[in-house]
């Protein structure tokens, strides 16, 4: 007979695999019910007090639909925690030859650390005033962007769509210019526009097709030294990864979003027994923001 926990994590499994939950609300009437649950769970939290000033004004530039970068937001023990990868390149985490990702479970095992950096209070207090209700961490996301691999997947334009409202942050672990495939982003007011124009709803979009609805030069590129954070919403809108054309591009990605999502990513899930392993070393708010687990 299956446990009540596995039975949970397979149901969590087909849902997340089959994106039935997202496609459901394509419907307006379910996405009503869902906006008017989500309207009163906001009206009803009390946001955290933020530590910092900077953290603010992150806040109200990603509020008004722009991303916001600069040095020097992240925790001093969570930076410290960067440094060797900044100073060691992907090969500090065991990246590089054919490997080019790891995903949350993966960067959980190689580097526990790497993973806690998102459960940082602070961090989740800057996620909850976005989200403004208790969120989700879905985890941490290592990425080497090869300069010789074709423009597929993440490199073409896309919102994403686990959630109305996505608070994200990448932080660049080397020096990243124009060369280097630097985040590329089309601000919310112009994205509402261009998902009219394309009667988009998920996807990627290449950039000849996004050429012909809005000229390059109203796309905004990110460039910055090695520990730039880079804070955004990606539901909300359009953005890529630049096609890196000088050198490969390392960075870290750190992704919340409410506890009421449209989808989480199988891939985002921790296994069983990663997950097990983490939550003792977790505060009871830490471990409340952790997903349940996946089925393998």
């Amino acid at each position: 007979m299956v446990g009540s926990d596995s039975a949970f994590d397979i149901a969590n499994t087909l849902i997340d695999r089959l994106a039935l939950k997202r496609r459901t609300l394509q419907f307006s009437s379910f996405n009503s019910i869902r906006q008017r649950a989500a309207a009163s769970r906001r009206l009803n939290f009390s946001v955290p007090p933020l530590e910092s000033p900077s953290a603010a004004t992150l806040l109200r530039v990603v509020g008004s639909g722009a991303a916001f970068a600069a040095r020097g937001l992240l925790p001093r023990e969570a930076a410290d925690l960067l440094k060797p990868l900044i100073a060691g390149g992907p090969g500090a985490v065991g990246m590089g030859g054919e490997r080019n990702l790891q995903e949350p479970d993966d960067v959980l095992a190689a580097a526990p650390d790497l993973y806690r950096i998102g459960l940082h209070d602070a961090l989740l207090d800057m996620a909850e005033n976005y989200l403004c209700e208790p969120c989700l961490y879905l985890g941490s996301c290592l990425k080497l962007e090869r300069s010789a691999a074709p423009a597929l997947g993440t490199r073409q334009w896309h919102t994403d769509v686990e959630d109305d409202r996505i608070f994200r942050f990448i932080i660049y672990l080397n020096d990243v210019d124009e060369e280097g495939g630097p985040f590329t982003y089309i601000d919310a007011s112009r994205s509402v526009a261009v998902r009219r124009a394309l009667n988009y709803r998920s996807g990627f979009v290449s950039d000849a097709k996004m050429r012909e609805i809005l000229p390059e030069q109203q796309w905004r590129k990110v460039t910055g030294e090695a520990g730039t954070m880079i804070a955004f919403d990606g539901a909300r809108m359009f953005h890529r990864a630049s096609q890196p054309t000088g050198r490969d591009r390392f960075s870290i990605t750190f992704t919340y979003v409410s506890r009421y999502p449209k989808q989480i990513w199988y891939a985002t899930r921790l296994r069983r027994d990663s997950r097990r392993s983490l939550l003792p070393m977790l505060s009871i708010r830490q471990m409340e923001c952790v997903p349940k687990a996946r089925s393998s």
